[in-house]
């Protein structure tokens, strides 16, 4: 469920992304499990982990104006955060004046994907599969180049 508020709610999720100030400022806030693993090559292939509490309460400020990518398909922006995250076994981290960036991108399932977006296609079988609230599937699969759209 998600509200105008950004508030998103399910089992096992809670999120709440808050515009304080158009192109300035967020708040990002997330609760949910992930899975733990003993090391990065283990996220392919391995299909299981340790279920692990994460949270985050996190504040982004812009730190320039953003920009407009060429293709008119959205625009960037650099930033940093501040926050805390914690994880289920561990201490909490915090994030001070942490270099960051965002971006907004949007396009149309079946037209010319944004360069920005996906370099590269892939045939190998999906990782991942992402529907629409317009029902369309979009089909991802992670190599060590990272993530590729499967045509």
């Amino acid at each position: 469920m998600r509200t105008t508020d950004g508030l998103m709610k399910g089992e096992l999720l809670w999120a709440e992304h808050v515009c304080e100030s158009p192109l300035e400022q967020w708040t990002v806030s997330n609760e949910s499990r992930a899975t733990a693993i003993d090391g990065p090559t283990d996220v392919k292939g391995l299909g299981y982990g340790m279920p692990t509490a994460i949270a985050s309460d996190l504040e982004w400020y812009a730190v320039s104006p953003s920009v407009s990518f060429d293709e008119g398909h959205g625009y960037e922006q650099s930033g940093v955060v501040h926050g805390v995250v914690e994880v289920e076994g561990r201490s909490p981290f915090g994030l001070d004046e942490v270099s960051a960036w965002r971006c907004h991108r949007w396009w149309t399932n079946g037209s010319d994907i944004p360069k920005m977006v996906m370099l590269r296609t892939s045939d190998r079988e999906a990782d991942v599969i992402f529907q629409t609230p317009e029902a369309s599937l979009w089909t991802f699969s992670l190599d060590e180049h990272g993530w590729s759209q499967v045509m």
